[in-house]
């Protein structure tokens, strides 16, 4: 084998640059251009390159560096840093200012001075950051401005090594602000105790405020510089203590242990050698063999090295510090990998996967089934002839959804209707005075042009015989008789308060329909509303009728979405992980109720048959739907939607095909059979037919089976179901 060899004083050079240790395995496209080989061996490589020059040397286990950096290693017991916290009007260095600084100078394990002030911003406060951090623009006012704090912290912290917790943030406006008064930057190495803590304390919170509970500082964080700093110092002392007892003694070694997690755990990049390169699942888990992340690819090795070469996400980074080993599942096909992933998420609710992992939340606006139902927003999903729309992922948007519907249709929200209403409503006059004052209300509201402005009136008319009432039907009575405000303006039909004659049955099913999907007349009344409200020359209240416009039809396509979903039936075919093989998918209301994996040379018109027999007598999923199951047929409805004219999927829910599909005698089901029999075929890749020695066709040939209808046009399908008769 020709090996492409750089000098060893390339080496250096690369080392030099970079200024640190590297991993051998970054090192080793610089030396051999060579793919594919075992870590043992790219080890012992390097390791032979190096071993007899002097000017290398091994860092640790995986990391190379240069000898002459030895001697500029400094001990942890001889760095003084300083524990820098800010305050500022925002997050974005540039457009947000900032308003305090405080730090805090540790040496030989104490604290030994502090720096503090209050730095005038010169621009308006916003009343968020004061609420948080207490600082107005009164506070400010006459403080001194960052040109003069500035370079007072920068004596300050002269020849220490700074530390913040989330440096990143810190010190991303420091040296924004000392590039802009003097064009450079704070030294580096920066030590960050989010990270240290991230690393020391895996699986716990890690904000400066539950640390300092945790580990019951001194001073306790309070969103004021000096104090967070404070605080920070005291867990600082605490991780170098820990970091100490793990053998980590010089400045070095403990910011190397700070890198991003994408170069710190760079050698694990090792647990994907030997990885297939086709469409799988893979699982990474810890030491306990607790599952951290759950992915899906189409090309698994190349997949799983992207979380150390590219950026990632902060789950996946995270899983990568407590990464053991992954685990792979070859699926054959990346619908499997993407079916089989979202049933494992569901399963094992990885800790740093976000997606799929918090499908409980889900909300729903419900309508009950009540003599007068109520609508209302609920986390709940239950069996109890409730009408349930959804789902939402915020329980904030199905709330907003629940309040425009009853903004516009007048149904009830009171959660029980009072006792005396109640017998009002369905007794039409009672014996007593208090049922007659109730009955009589309730009259002449059905029978006035404004029904909150004749029971205003008539409650006002009538105080006298509603307190004797009152006083005769005891506290339900009470309860009966209370001031509604919703019936009061005319936005509930106050069933409680009297008879109605179908105005109720008609707003519920009104209601109803939008549930199902159809917000035209929902629309149509916040139209009218805003026009109303334009021409009144409120202009406020119309935009808060068009973001409810907008939060409607948002809540709509959810709904639609769902709705869509539910009516899907198909069969997805695809290659199965075992050459010359398929896997079958068969889809009824939406989900998968039929998985099998096929023999593509013994899958006749017969065998054809039967899986669509077997399909057609599965239980399409039965409402409620709980989240999980929900999820899985969001997902086929997605993939359909991308791959509906794919040569995998044999579409039953539309055009010829559904006529055929729902044929009550199954007299053009042949037709489907040759059809998903040709699909199966063709879903095989041509090597793995080649392999299977061309057996698909004499397989296939078996069966009385009716000539493929590709699409199966209305001529076909006849052609083909007289055919068989």
């Amino acid at each position: 084998m020709q090996l492409a060899f750089t000098t060893v004083d390339e080496l250096f050079a690369l080392l030099e640059q970079a200024g640190e240790a590297l991993d051998y395995r970054e090192v080793w496209p610089h030396l051999f251009p060579v793919a594919g080989c075992s870590p043992a061996l790219v080890h012992a490589l390097v390791d032979d390159i190096v071993r007899n020059d002097e000017r290398f040397v091994w860092e640790s286990d995986v990391h190379l560096g240069l000898a002459a950096w030895r001697a500029t290693r400094r001990d942890l017991s001889d760095v003084v840093f300083t524990v820098v916290d800010l305050e500022t009007t925002g997050g974005t260095p540039g457009l947000a200012k900032i308003t305090e600084v405080g730090a805090v100078r540790v040496e030989g394990g104490a604290q030994t001075a502090t720096f503090s002030s209050l730095v005038d911003p010169r621009v308006h406060i916003p009343a968020m950051i004061t609420r948080l951090t207490g600082i107005d623009d009164g506070t400010v006012a006459g403080a001194p401005p960052v040109e003069t704090v500035l370079p007072r912290f920068v004596e300050f912290a002269e020849g220490t090594v700074l530390v913040a917790h989330n440096a990143r943030f810190d010190l991303g406006f420091l040296d924004y602000e000392l590039g802009r008064l003097c064009r450079q930057s704070f030294q580096r190495p920066v030590l960050d105790t989010l990270r240290l803590a991230r690393k020391l304390c895996p699986q716990q919170r890690c904000s400066l405020a539950a640390l300092a509970e945790r580990f019951d500082t001194a001073v306790k964080p309070g969103h004021r510089a000096l104090r967070d700093a404070q605080a920070t110092a005291e867990l600082l002392l605490l991780f170098l203590s820990w970091l100490e007892e793990q053998g980590m003694t010089t400045l070095e070694e403990v910011a190397r242990y700070c890198e991003p997690g994408s170069r710190r755990n760079y050698h694990k990049i090792a647990l994907t050698e030997g990885l297939p390169t086709r469409p799988g699942v893979y699982v990474m888990r810890d030491k306990a063999g607790h599952a951290l992340y759950i992915g899906k690819a189409e090309n698994l090795r190349r997949r799983t090295r992207d979380h150390f070469l590219q950026r990632q996400a902060y789950g996946a980074r995270q899983a990568l510090e407590l990464l053991e080993r992954i685990d792979v599942v070859e699926t054959g096909s990346e619908f499997g990998a993407l079916l089989l992933e979202q049933r494992l998420i569901a399963r094992h609710r990885p800790l740093y996967n976000q997606h799929g992992t918090r499908v409980p939340a889900y909300h729903y606006a419900k309508l009950t089934s009540e003599e007068y139902p109520r609508l209302y927003a609920t986390p709940n999903l239950r069996d109890d002839g409730g009408l349930y729309a959804g789902p939402f992922r915020k329980a904030s948007l199905a709330r907003a959804f629940v309040d425009c519907l009853t903004s516009a249709y007048p149904l009830r929200t009171c959660v029980r209707l009072p006792a005396s209403g109640r017998r009002a409503s369905t007794a039409g006059a009672g014996d007593g005075a208090g049922d007659r004052v109730g009955d009589g209300a309730g009259g002449r509201v059905g029978d006035g042009a404004d029904g909150g402005a004749s029971l205003a009136r008539s409650d006002g008319s009538s105080g006298a015989r509603s307190a004797s009432a009152r006083a005769r039907t005891g506290r339900r009575g009470r309860h009966g008789d209370h001031p509604c405000p919703r019936a009061g303006t005319g936005a509930c039909l106050a069933p409680c308060r009297r008879e109605l004659n179908g105005e109720y049955d008609e707003a519920v099913s009104q209601v109803r329909r939008v549930l199902h999907g159809d917000g035209a007349d929902l629309d149509a009344r916040l139209v009218a509303r805003q026009a109303h409200l334009v021409e009144l020359l409120a202009f406020e209240q119309a935009q808060h009728v068009q973001e409810q416009r907008e939060l409607a039809e948002r809540a709509l396509r959810s709904i639609r979405r769902l709705t869509a979903a539910v009516r899907e039936e198909a069969v997805l075919v695809y290659p199965a992980r075992t050459r010359g093989r398929a896997r079958l998918w068969g889809v009824r209301g939406g989900a998968v109720v039929v998985e099998r994996e096929v023999r593509v040379a013994g899958f006749d018109h017969t065998a054809a048959l039967d899986f669509l027999a077997e399909l057609a007598a599965a239980a399409p999923p039965a409402p409620p739907l709980p989240s999980t199951r929900i999820d899985e047929i969001l997902l086929v409805h997605g993939w359909l939607q991308r791959h509906r004219a794919a040569v995998g999927v044999l579409d039953l829910g539309r055009g010829d095909a559904r006529t055929a599909w729902r044929a009550l005698d199954g007299a053009a089901r042949p037709a489907l059979a040759a059809a998903l029999v040709d699909r199966v075929r063709r879903a095989v890749a041509p090597a793995d037919e080649a392999e299977t020695g061309g057996s698909s066709a004499a397989g296939g040939a078996g069966g009385d089976s009716a000539a493929p209808v590709e699409g199966l046009t209305a001529s076909g399908a006849a052609q083909a179901a007289a055919g068989t008769r």
